[in-house]
C-alpha cells in the first residue's frame, strides 16, 4: 500500500523502509496476543537492527496508532512523525463491542466478507466506480491478509489506550493527513490530534477517504515532501 510513496520518496533521495506489521504481508502473527505496544516494539527492534538511531516514522490507520505509540514511548528515536487516517483516542464501550463482534464475523465468514464490508468504507464511491483497478488491488490486499493477523490486529485496536493526552509532550515535527470523506478516522479525529501538538501541520485531502495515500498519491506525496523540507528533514 505504500509503494506510491516509497518510489517517490526514494527518488527524492530518502532511504525508505516499509515494515510489515505482525500478521500482515510477510510477517507472521506470532503466538502471543498482539497489542499496539508490541507492534511499536517490533518497529523499534527493526530500527535498532538496521542501526537507525533517529528516523522519521509514519503510519496510516492502525499503523498511525503504532507510530504514535512508539513516538510517546521513545521520543528520542524520532526526527519527525507522520500520522495519516489515524485516531488516537480509545474505543468507547460501544465501539469496543462492535469491534469484537466484527472480529467474530470475520472468523465465521472469512476475509471476503471483510473486503465486502470495508471496501466502501475505505475508498470513496467515486474511486470504486471510476478506478476499478485500484478497488481490485485493495480487495486483494484485504483478502490476502492472514485471517489470524487481521483478527489479532482488530483485538489490539479495541484494547488500545488513549494516546491523545500524551501527544502534547512531543517535540518533533508532526504532519497529520486525512481524507475529507474518511468515515473511519474522520477529519474531526485528525483535528483533535492537530490541536494537541504545538506546531503540527494538518492536510485535509479533498475527494479521498481512508486510504488517502492510495486514492490521492500525488497530493499525499507532495504534502509529505513539503513538510519534510520545511522541517529541515531533507536527505
Amino acid at each position: 500500500m505504500w509503494h506510491p510513496q516509497a518510489r517517490e520518496f526514494a527518488s527524492a533521495g530518502y532511504r525508505v523502509i516499509l515494515p510489515d506489521m505482525r500478521g500482515h504481508g510477510q510477517s507472521p502473527p506470532g503466538g502471543e496476543d498482539v497489542s499496539i505496544s508490541l507492534m511499536a516494539d517490533d518497529v523499534l527492534a527493526l530500527a535498532q537492527r538496521l542501526r537507525l538511531e533517529r528516523f522519521v516514522l509514519g503510519g496510516l490507520s492502525v499503523g498511525g496508532v503504532v507510530a504514535a505509540q512508539l513516538a510517546v514511548d521513545h521520543p528520542e528515536t524520532l526526527e519527525g512523525l507522520l500520522l495519516a487516517a489515524t485516531r488516537l483516542d480509545a474505543d468507547s464501550s460501544g465501539e469496543h463491542q462492535r469491534r469484537l463482534s466484527y472480529a467474530d464475523k470475520i472468523r465465521r465468514e472469512g476475509l471476503g466478507a471483510d473486503a465486502d464490508a470495508m471496501l466502501p468504507r475505505i475508498l470513496t464511491p467515486e474511486t470504486i466506480a471510476s478506478r476499478p483497478e485500484l478497488a481490485l488491488q485493495v480487495r486483494q490486499m484485504i483478502e490476502s491478509t492472514p485471517l489470524e493477523g487481521r483478527v489479532k490486529t482488530l483485538l489490539a485496536m479495541t484494547n488500545r489506550t488513549d494516546l491523545l493526552g500524551r501527544l502534547a509532550k512531543l517535540k518533533v515535527p508532526v504532519l497529520v493527513i486525512v481524507g475529507e470523506e474518511d468515515v473511519i478516522t474522520p477529519p474531526s479525529s485528525a483535528k483533535a490530534i492537530h490541536r494537541r501538538v504545538e506546531g503540527a501541520f494538518l492536510q485535509e485531502v479533498v475527494g479521498a477517504s481512508h486510504l488517502v495515500n492510495m486514492e490521492a498519491p500525488g497530493v499525499f506525496n507532495r504534502a509529505v515532501l513539503n513538510w519534510l523540507a520545511f522541517a529541515g528533514l531533507e536527505p
